[in-house]
């Protein structure tokens, strides 16, 4: 008993400390990126927009989306037996409405890029398609067992899931990992992109739609050509688990988050252009590019770092009092959402500072 209450002790100093760095550096670095005054512009509660406390007590947030118009916050959410969508009213910070009926925790949200779509990943494997206007579903896609991702192309054509443990197209045999492309008007699966060892755990979208990224759980990265479905090339072979991936606008980064940490990669040479450097040792669930500004967000273990990267400076840190899962830029860059194990989602306001 005595060895128990040591080790929480421990336990609890450990996370004290860890929130006590994130406010000095927060106080150290804010000149960097922002001007003086408040940053948190806004936190969604579910528990504040008149949902059952029982519904809410063990709530979630795994992943995050802006609609592309700025207007809309999508909240993947759940607990281990049953999961929803949270859509927030982006600049009133109210909620507008809750799409439900999963069986399992929804960990990956995403619109389309013309809006009229929102697609969802759920810990049971099943990909939903929601007619985003009429707020109903159009397609029920088996993608997978267990934790799903999903991401659509930039014409909204296509979307990319990740597909573990499914038979192989030419035998019954049981793939470990590997990614199917669908056709999100008519639900049909149309390409099924290379075979992995390792479960894959991660799949992003190229901005100009030729390529796809996947990180597995072993941490391979590799870069797969839509057109033929064959490897382009392998930007890591072996690491941390990768849960997290993105690219920039304009393609020319590819960024990683994971049990090693976040780095930045050249989709096109192969290269690694930078590691980032939190302040903890624990998994970046989440990264985000700003859509404006030479900017990434890493969701932390206890905050959200924004990282300057024309510069080796960390921009702003925002602290958070329970594990960050993950973050969105707005699409004018002007803020950071960030989602936590606690269910609540925090608006940052981010300021460039021009000059500087």
């Amino acid at each position: 008993m005595t060895s128990r209450r040591s080790n929480q002790i421990r336990s609890t100093v450990r996370r004290c400390l860890r929130i006590a760095l994130l406010l000095i550096v927060l106080c150290s670095c804010s000149r960097t990126l922002a001007d003086d005054g408040d940053w948190l512009v806004g936190v969604l509660k579910p528990q504040s927009a008149g949902l059952p406390p029982e519904f809410v007590k063990h709530l979630k947030v795994y992943d995050l989306a802006y609609s592309p118009d700025g207007t809309t916050l999508a909240a993947a959410s759940g607990q281990s037996e049953w999961g929803c969508v949270l859509l927030w009213d982006a600049s009133q910070h109210r909620l507008t409405s809750m799409l439900g009926g999963y069986s399992k925790r929804v960990l990956s949200v995403a619109f389309s890029h013309d809006g009229k779509k929102l697609a969802t990943g759920s810990m049971d494997g099943k990909i939903w398609i929601w007619d985003v206007a009429a707020r109903r579903v159009e397609h029920v896609l088996v993608g997978a067992k267990g934790r799903t991702k999903v991401a659509f192309s930039p014409d909204s054509r296509l979307l990319v899931s990740n597909c573990n443990a499914v038979p192989a197209f030419d035998s019954d045999q049981l793939l470990a990992g590997g990614i199917r492309l669908w056709d999100t008007n008519t639900g049909h699966e149309e390409l099924r992109l290379g075979v992995d060892k390792h479960e894959v755990t991660a799949v992003a979208f190229s901005p100009d739609g030729k390529s796809v990224a996947s990180g597995t759980s072993l941490g391979a990265l590799r870069i797969w050509d839509v057109a033929t479905g064959k490897l382009q090339t392998t930007l890591l072979e072996r690491g941390g688990m990768i849960w997290t991936l993105t690219y920039s606008q304009d393609g020319k980064m590819l960024a990683s988050g994971g049990a090693a940490g976040a780095e930045i990669w050249d989709p096109s040479s192969g290269g690694s252009l930078r590691k980032l450097k939190g302040f903890s040792s624990s998994h970046y669930k989440s990264v985000a590019f700003s859509p404006t500004e030479n900017y990434l967000s890493v969701a932390e273990d206890r905050g959200v770092l924004v990282f300057d990267l024309a510069s080796k400076h960390k921009g702003l840190v925002f602290p958070h009092d329970a594990r960050v899962m993950a973050v969105a830029f707005s699409p004018d860059g002007k803020t950071v959402a960030s989602g936590s194990e606690a269910g609540i989602v925090r608006l940052w306001r981010v300021e460039i500072r021009k000059g500087r």
